[in-house]
């Protein structure tokens, strides 16, 4: 975890990472290399329960986590972390460990886990996830395309999507948006991907936007406040996008004043970035719309060593919900800051932004969030549990909770794309089978989605989530919030 006195690089580059970062400066407690090594520790033999998975790739000191692909010239000097083959339904038990090979990028398929019936088609499924995942802005985003190997383990060792294999590629555009061309481009031309899933580029991802379009290649999840999910036909969130998801904040912000009495809304957000700002103009504007009182709306530096200015005129104007619009560490600094003035509002913090790693500070005991995903790793009901269980086997140990889940049932959308069809798989069936889903929950975990040609956009549903002394809790219990604006 990074100190808690004064920026760090980390937090600088999170901010630069668009709106969908504020808050995920801590990222995963593991780092890097931790991550590269629990990855070849996977590819030598099964994974376990808590263990890494294999998959991706990693290099030298300056090409950390990068994933060697076809045709890269770059020497790796750490193991190999590339795809691997994986399938089964995501309803499977997953008992048995996988058997599933990492492989390079451009490699053949690992092989398949027992319990799975005679494949009706043949071949293979190869997807992949295309993101910043190396150096700083992949200590936040690791942990997705992760998941989408762990989520293809365990489909492969159920039997698979109608009894293919699931090969997934890691592709790591280290930042560079020609370098994100190039490699999706490759993805699809040569290495045979007929999909992306949870792909986090928010810097980068417009690179590809009118060639995934041209091409009829779908993405399945990734950051929904990146511009190109609300208007590409073949981006497909499984929350919701953009506006509305600004809208579904302010919506659980209100919620949860009206049911502890509060009403004088305040924000604060980092100068750094534009999209900070812009984000504190939306969410303020959506919760006067909803009947709270904005009475406070401030920017400030994540470079400024004290906060204690900024505290006492939110105090002084009556704030009781704070939306925070910094980094992670920022808002700790903050919330010591505030509460040596005496000073302790209820903090919000953007969903991506409340991680484990805050339960151990008492200035952030209250924080809450609107998630627009079943609090997954709270559990409670079946298909809960399930994946709880299964991220547990499958990846292991995690922070960024948020992240996983939705990377998890973004996987489970493109397994629900493919369930029914029969022979070999091409991109179209993917786009086709995503039109074909209609009030799909995936069993309470999301809004109910039905992607249409003329609007794929999820609606706007939510789960309160607060920590409450040092644990993170459900105030409204499972019950799913879903309202229009």
């Amino acid at each position: 975890m990074q100190p808690t006195t004064g920026p760090n690089r980390r937090s600088i580059v999170a901010l630069m990472l668009t709106l969908a970062l504020i808050g995920s400066a801590c990222g995963s407690r593991r780092s890097v290399e931790e991550i590269a090594a629990a990855s070849a520790s996977a590819a030598a033999g099964p994974v376990e329960r808590g263990a890494g998975v294999a998959g991706g790739s990693t290099a030298d000191s300056d090409d950390a986590a990068s994933p060697a692909v076809e045709g890269d010239t770059r020497s790796p000097s750490s193991p190999t972390r590339s795809g691997v083959s994986t399938v089964g339904p995501s309803t499977g038990s997953g008992s048995t460990s996988p058997t599933g090979d990492a492989t390079t990028g451009g490699g053949a398929a690992g092989t398949t886990g027992g319990g799975g019936a005679p494949a009706p088609g043949t071949g293979e499924i190869v997807i992949a996830s295309v993101g910043s995942y190396s150096g700083i802005p992949g200590s936040v985003f690791a942990e997705a395309p992760l998941t989408v190997q762990g989520w293809a383990r365990s489909v492969n060792e159920g039997g698979g999507i109608g009894g293919r294999t699931v090969k997934v590629l890691v592709l790591d555009d280290q930042g560079d948006l020609s370098r994100h061309q190039t490699l999706v481009r490759r993805a699809v031309e040569e290495q045979g991907v007929i999909a992306f899933v949870a792909s986090h580029a928010p810097l980068t991802g417009s690179a590809s936007v009118d060639y995934l379009n041209q091409q009829g290649v779908v993405t399945i999840g990734g950051q929904g406040t990146d511009a190109w999910f609300s208007t590409s036909a073949v981006h497909f969130s499984v929350t919701a996008v953009g506006a509305d998801l600004n809208y579904l904040y302010a919506a659980a912000i209100k919620r949860f004043a009206d049911s502890e009495g509060l009403n004088n809304y305040g924000v604060i957000y980092c100068v750094e970035s534009a999209s900070c700002s812009e984000f504190a103009d939306s969410t303020s504007r959506f919760a006067e719309e909803l009947g709270m009182n904005v009475v406070y709306k401030q920017g400030a530096s994540i470079a400024q060593p004290d906060f204690t200015s900024e505290c006492l005129s939110a105090r002084n104007q009556g704030v009781e919900v704070l939306n925070v619009g910094l980094d992670g560490n920022s808002l700790r600094r903050l919330a010591g800051a505030c509460a040596r003035q005496s000073f302790r509002p209820n903090y919000f913090q953007p969903s991506e932004g409340l991680e484990n790693n805050m339960l151990g500070d008492p200035n952030l005991d209250g924080t809450i969030t609107g998630s627009p995903i079943f609090p997954v790793t709270l559990g409670g009901t079946p298909a809960a549990d399930r994946i709880r269980a299964e991220i547990d086997r499958y990846i292991g140990d995690v922070d960024n909770l948020l992240l996983v889940a939705q990377a998890w049932i973004s996987a489970m959308a493109l397994e629900r794309a493919l369930r029914d069809v029969v022979g070999d798989v091409d991109r179209s069936d993917v786009l086709t089978g995503l039109r074909t889903i209609s009030n799909e929950d995936f069993g309470g975990l999301t809004a109910p989605i039905t992607y249409t040609e003329a609007n794929k956009n999820p609606p706007i549903c939510y789960w309160v989530v607060a920590i409450v002394d040092g644990e993170m809790t459900r105030p409204d219990g499972l019950e799913r919030q879903c309202r229009s604006r």
